[in-house]
């Protein structure tokens, strides 16, 4: 298990669920099941949740068996933590755990195990997911906060462009020095064929699709999440 729990899916808030549905759902996205106006959804990569509140996304939430004891870790490793439990309950439930210049991440209290993991398969239409980037201003504060709760590097890049990928296993970030915006990274074999596919398919869907070049394609869902394709033949290392 990581660090911060045993599942963890990207969350996205949205004020019209059943139009977001129908979106994600056209671009490979099949639904799993709905429970208090939150729909879960999967693309094979990754877990995704629809969800009416209002909150920065996309984001992250954990699932861990015990967040009272995770609180307790988290204050040790010196993270940024409070407890934003439903206040009818005197039992913590869930974590809010500050990002560096960031936003935040929450952890939730949940036993279930039936939704630890995705297929892992490739989606179809969007090719392989990378990661959730984050764009930040400061690239060493938010790199000491990652290896606090859990990730470790698995590439660095300094100058022209820093950026720092991580993961705990569960969960891919991308953090990336430039102005504040978070995006889903995709990959994919960007050819003549796929452009022309990607783009009939994002008209009928009402998403907004722009090719920004040969090698990158960006995508805007109704509910304002971005999606980033770019060429499997090349970095995305400095994506501004």
């Amino acid at each position: 298990m990581a660090f911060l729990g045993y599942s963890v899916r990207i969350v996205v808030s949205s004020d019209n669920i059943h139009r977001s549905v129908h979106s994600w759902s056209g671009l490979g996205f099949d639904v799993q099941g709905e429970s208090a106006g939150r729909v879960r959804l999967s693309d094979g990569q990754i877990l995704l949740t629809l969800m009416p509140d209002h909150c920065l996304s996309p984001t992250l939430a954990y699932f861990h068996h015990d967040v009272s004891a995770l609180m307790k870790e988290c204050f040790k490793a010196g993270l940024d933590v409070a407890d934003c439990s439903n206040r009818s309950s005197k039992a913590i439930s869930t974590l809010r755990i500050t990002v560096p210049e960031c936003g935040e991440i929450y952890v939730h209290e949940h036993s279930d195990l039936t939704i630890t993991s995705a297929s892992k398969e490739q989606s179809p239409l969007l090719g392989y997911f990378d990661s959730l980037v984050l764009g930040v201003p400061k690239i060493e504060s938010v790199k000491i906060w990652a290896e606090h709760a859990g990730y470790f590097i698995q590439e660095e890049w300094r100058e022209p462009f820093p950026q720092v990928d991580v993961t705990d296993g569960l969960a891919a970030l991308s953090f990336r020095k430039m102005h504040p915006q978070r995006f889903l990274s995709y990959s994919a074999d960007l050819d003549r064929m796929y452009l022309e596919e990607i783009g009939s398919v994002c008209e009928e869907l009402a998403v907004e699709c722009v090719v920004v070049n040969a090698d990158l394609i960006k995508l805007t869902m109704p509910e304002g999440t971005v999606i980033m394709i770019s060429n499997d033949m090349i970095s995305e290392r400095g994506l501004e």
